[in-house]
């Protein structure tokens, strides 16, 4: 998420990087409100809720 978030920082886009609250080196979410884009992360112990369950019309997409 790091290097995504800092190549489209070098390509002019406005990102936020979002730490984990609990270790500031590791990285929760990279967001770039421009493209309505947000990388979060879903390990454990993160939880992602559903689009069904939040009411929130989103795309879910699983890197492996």
């Amino acid at each position: 998420m790091r290097k995504i978030g800092e190549t489209m920082l070098a390509k002019g886009y406005d990102v936020e990087f979002h730490c984990c609250s609990s270790d500031n080196n590791s990285l929760d979410a990279v967001v770039i409100p421009a493209i309505k884009v947000a990388l979060i992360d879903g390990t454990a112990p993160h939880r992602v809720v559903s689009a069904q369950e939040s009411g929130q019309a989103f795309e879910v997409v699983v890197f492996k």
